[in-house]
């Protein structure tokens, strides 16, 4: 058993990434990993491009500065494979509500190989002062069409550079801020597209076709300090706010399933240094012993691992695809969950994780898979 609590949003989101194709590969009878799906669930880190391949469809994004100051972003964009699409650097003019420069453009097609074009905003010229770079291949991990876009720019009070993305071709255009430094906005300009938070399970934890990947339910909505009640401005028994979803590029149902990740309280190392997560301590022959509250899906996903070790326990022959059988079968559902289709929640998976009643289904495998006697 494998737990993995990182995640970022580089990549293809279909499974297809180096690290999604060795992950499954390693995967089989007893050898299962779990992922955090991400915590992007109501971040606007995502916008596309549904291209109908009637005419030119043109998705128009600016980014949006974690900082005022320091104004960088990346932005990845993937297209459908045998898609072409450009991408076209502007400077747009916020009081005027025009965009003032256009430039050359960028274009991703069939024959794109490591391509780099850099594009500089001068302060004397555009009233914009900055630099962008596109960098564009033919992803040799799924033949997509594939564009990275980095911003590094000084901060602007009445101009925004942004990028046009541009096809003719049938597809979809998927395209993902890092969501550290920046996500994705329109800035209330018409025409111009909103980020979103569809497609948000993370690459590595959220996107691989054989990892367990897992979103956080709301287990507790408070904790206490030192006596002071804290509100989390969740509510008990709801899917966390922060919790990422599905689906992912290629249309498949993430999370797999969902479990307490909001808020986790529990020991912290000796070697943690302690921090505002630090909500005891306990004293106990001499040695200090601190107590700490986290959430998010990287506290619900090691609570899976936990159960799905207890289940090899019982069956070790478990494979992914089983355990995911098992989920779907036992999970809880209740009035936050409502009803889920037959294959699954893009929001909860297959819902709650129900222990108890998948171990019995474990059992009832391996008894199942166990050898006859000669006796019998």
């Amino acid at each position: 058993m494998v737990n993995l609590s990182i995640g970022s949003h580089y990549g293809p989101h279909d499974g297809t990434s180096a690290f999604d194709t060795m992950a499954d590969a390693l995967q089989g009878p007893g050898r299962l990993i779990v992922g955090a799906a991400g915590n992007e669930g109501k971040d606007k880190l995502h916008a596309s491009l549904v291209s109908s391949g009637a005419k030119p469809d043109t998705l128009r994004i600016f980014p949006k500065y974690a900082s005022d100051y320091s104004q960088l972003s990346t932005i990845d964009i993937w297209g459908d494979k045998g898609m072409s699409f450009t991408i076209v650097p502007i400077v747009f003019d916020i009081p005027s509500g025009k965009v003032i420069k256009e430039f050359a453009p960028f274009k991703v097609t069939a024959t794109t190989a490591d391509e780099v074009q850099k594009y500089s905003f001068t302060k004397d010229g555009d009233n914009l002062q900055g630099e962008l770079a596109v960098a564009g291949e033919v992803s040799p991990l799924n033949s997509k069409p594939h564009a990275a876009a980095v911003f590094n720019m000084f901060r602007s009070d009445s101009r925004r550079a942004g990028f046009y993305v541009i096809s003719s071709d049938k597809g979809t255009v998927h395209m993902w801020a890092d969501d550290y430094y920046s996500t994705i906005s329109n800035f209330g300009v018409k025409d111009f597209s909103d980020g979103n938070s569809d497609c948000s399970v993370g690459e590595v934890g959220g996107t691989g076709k054989r990892i367990v990947s897992v979103g956080a339910s709301v287990s507790r909505d408070h904790w206490t300090k030192y006596g002071i009640y804290y509100p989390s401005g969740e509510k008990l028994g709801a899917l966390a706010s922060f919790s990422s979803h599905g689906p992912t590029a290629d249309g498949r149902i993430k999370p797999d399933i969902t479990a307490p990740g909001t808020y986790v309280i529990s020991a912290l190392s000796s070697a943690y240094e302690g921090s505002k997560r630090t909500f005891a301590s306990e004293t106990w022959n001499g040695q200090k012993y601190e107590f700490g509250y986290m959430q998010g899906t990287s506290m619900a996903s090691p609570l899976v691992t936990g159960v799905l070790a207890t289940w090899l326990e019982a069956y070790p022959k478990l494979s992914p695809e089983e355990a995911k059988d098992i989920f779907h079968a036992t999970a809880t559902t209740d009035d936050a969950t409502g009803k889920i289709p037959t294959e699954g929640s893009n929001l909860w998976g297959a819902g709650k994780l129900n222990a108890w009643e998948g171990l019995k289904r474990c059992i009832s495998y391996a008894s199942a898979d166990a050898p006859v006697s000669d006796n019998h």
